[in-house]
């Protein structure tokens, strides 16, 4: 909140394309690994690889640009997109379902990456006009953002540990049918967990224009009325 508009056009211009810089070598050693298995006569998991490398850079140019709009608290942008999305994503799963795939996992995962691809295309022209490509934007983006990065990085592994590894955990000891149905159990908290990313990934950005602006208790207090919320849900 801080920059001018030009400086927060080539921040982020230059966060963009350089988390792809990170990205691309990355969806290359994907489909590299998918050619090493299907040489080894592994072709569900050649498959698995290939459909994770389609849709990485899919998923990563949607979710990029739902954060640049909540950034520039455009909610309703982020709003249409979603719809969007959602309705290419059903459409394609219908669709792969009638086709009757035998790896439906593969399918939907192809799916996701090509409606993420069709959403975050549609994104960049809508904030064409917003953002300015400059190459040399990209290393001071990239380190300033990684100065306060690695510790999201490590706090987004703890978490999805913590999420996740109940799951191999209850696999160990017990069979696969009780890991599926704690699994089924943890629905309830579903909602929950949506409203809570939802309330932040809207929230945040305005409450750092909030912090700017030095309006501290109005935005202590708005926190406490999403935190009372979220409680009393639980």
């Amino acid at each position: 909140p801080g920059r001018s508009a030009s400086e927060q056009a080539r921040f982020c211009s230059g966060l963009a394309i350089g988390q792809f810089l990170i990205f691309i070598p990355a969806v290359l050693i994907i489909a590299w690994v998918g050619l090493v298995l299907n040489w080894n006569g592994a072709a569900n998991g050649s498959g698995l690889a290939y459909a994770i490398a389609i849709s990485l850079l899919g998923v990563i140019l949607r979710e990029f640009f739902r954060s640049y709009f909540f950034l520039r608290l455009r909610p309703a942008a982020v709003l249409f997109l979603d719809i969007v999305f959602v309705a290419l994503l059903f459409g394609g799963l219908w669709a792969a379902v009638q086709m009757k795939f035998a790896s439906i996992n593969i399918a939907a995962l192809v799916v996701l990456g090509f409606a993420s691809m069709i959403v975050g295309l549609a994104s960049v022209f809508m904030a064409r006009d917003e953002l300015s490509v400059k190459l040399a934007d990209i290393p001071p983006a990239l380190k300033e953002t990684w100065q306060q990065g690695r510790w999201a990085l490590g706090g987004v592994t703890v978490t999805w540990l913590q999420d996740q590894s109940y799951i191999y955990l209850l696999s160990a000891m017990v069979s696969t049918a009780e890991t599926a149905e704690a699994s089924a159990a943890r629905l309830f908290l579903a909602p929950l967990t949506l409203l809570s990313v939802g309330f932040s990934r809207v929230l945040m950005p305005r409450w750092a224009y909030m912090a700017h602006e030095g309006k501290h208790q109005e935005l202590i207090d708005m926190a406490n009325r999403v935190k009372w919320i979220l409680v009393s849900m639980v």
